[in-house]
């Protein structure tokens, strides 16, 4: 019997990253080793339909501040392919064009915080979202351990969902305190990578 090929394991990040910073890196590096991925991609939103932040960076501005951030690790890689879609984004979309380009070299786990995990019910068409990836959920500071395990095991079992729960907490990190820093330009700073700090400053990048 021919042996079915085996699938790169993908993980997918995906976000406003306005700006990128180190809490989201961490997530990368520590799933990454956690269940043992093959490659982490972060996919920067278009245009998000939940967002009303009227101070989004310009979407070149956040693949190139994502590109700096993940230079040093060889197995992260920024896509567009949310950017260059028209309109709202969906993950839906997303995942369905990613099944269709990949679908039968990688197995895709699309990352999210334990605050995403009680909103999946909302998504857009979200029992097909739960056919095409798995979800790595990683909980935020101060959501209950209980009741994050609660939702899972009733996503599991309503709709078959394969969501698997990080070990780790992910950093109390926020990209609005971030940006809201950026007139005083000092409290925060050691929450971006410097090169990430360096492309802000020079390219006015919340000053627009």
């Amino acid at each position: 019997m021919k042996k079915r090929p085996i699938k790169k394991k993908v993980g997918l990040l995906g976000g406003t990253f306005n700006p990128p910073h180190l809490g989201h890196l961490y997530i990368a590096k520590e799933l990454y080793s956690e269940f043992s991925l093959d490659e982490i991609v972060f996919i920067p939103v278009g245009d998000p339909p939940h967002k009303t932040d009227k101070r989004i960076a310009p979407a070149q501005d956040r693949i190139n501040m994502l590109s700096l951030m993940i230079s040093d690790y060889p197995y992260m890689s920024v896509s567009a392919i949310e950017i260059e879609r028209t309109g709202y984004t969906y993950t839906i979309d997303t995942l369905t064009d990613l099944t269709k380009t990949f679908g039968n070299t990688c197995e895709f786990f699309y990352i999210i915080g334990s605050d995403t995990l009680f909103l999946l019910k909302t998504w857009k068409r979200f029992e097909q979202v739960f056919l095409l990836t798995s979800f790595l959920c990683v909980p935020r500071p101060g959501d209950p351990q209980g009741d994050i395990e609660k939702e899972i095991s009733f996503l599991k079992s309503a709709y078959s969902a394969r969501i698997f729960l990080s070990e780790h907490i992910g950093p109390d990190i926020s990209s609005t305190e971030i940006r809201d820093d950026m007139n005083y330009r000092t409290e925060f700073k050691t929450q971006l990578s410097e090169n990430v700090w360096e492309y802000i400053i020079k390219n006015h990048v919340f000053d627009k």
